[in-house]
């Protein structure tokens, strides 16, 4: 009988740990991963000191990515960036879970294929270094889209991709320049022919003869 009565206290102390190590691991467990996202740096000027470019970003996702989230409006995803044309800028990528919150993925995935830009004529990208990786505006005004893809190490989640559409638009002033127009035709109007007065001819008194 006492038998009995120890082995049920065990058995319900057990079962209590296991509640409180199943409650510990949840609470600890990271949210699980269903995309990614670009988080811009702070643009800085290749030269002068012209105007740093203030953002407005949320990330859109790429329709030809291999995997889609479902996120919500809680999140902080970017779908447009603006820089100016001169200058350079670091994009980091993260995960992003359900709900749109960041998640540290540089231990477990890599930016593999390399990130690309659409338009290098307009901004150009360079080869990624963990989950960031340099962009800089070559100089033309336009929109390039950037594309980052996330691919896991051990292959149990992913590839994710995002595509950021980044505008580069004019900074401020650092000199000016003449732009001609288009030049026209002006009509001259030949000046009017003077005006020859017309000639009296002079007035000749009558003779006169005198009787005597």
């Amino acid at each position: 009988m006492l038998e009995d009565e120890f082995y049920c206290k065990v058995l319900r102390v057990l079962e209590e740990i296991a509640t409180d190590v199943a409650a510990i691991r949840k609470n600890t467990e990271k949210p699980p991963v269903v995309g990614i996202e670009i988080n811009p740096g702070t643009p800085a000027t290749k030269q002068g000191d012209s105007d740093m470019g203030v953002v407005q970003v949320r990330l859109s996702k790429n329709p030809n990515a291999v995997k889609k989230a479902t996120l919500h409006a809680k999140g902080s995803l970017i779908s447009s960036f603006v820089m100016f044309d001169n200058d350079d800028d670091t994009f980091t990528v993260s995960g992003v879970d359900a709900v749109g919150n960041p998640v540290d993925i540089s231990a477990v995935a890599s930016l593999t294929p390399a990130p690309t830009s659409d338009n290098p004529s307009v901004l150009t990208v360079g080869p990624p270094i963990g989950m960031t990786f340099p962009v800089a505006a070559a100089g033309p005004l336009g929109v390039a889209n950037v594309t980052a893809t996330a691919t896991w190490g051990d292959g149990s989640l992913g590839p994710f991709a995002f595509t950021l559409p980044v505008t580069v638009q004019a900074g401020a002033a650092g000199g000016i320049e003449i732009i001609p127009g288009t030049p026209s035709v002006i009509q001259v109007v030949p000046p009017a022919p003077p005006v020859t007065p017309p000639v009296t001819p002079p007035v000749t008194p009558p003779s006169s003869s005198g009787k005597n």
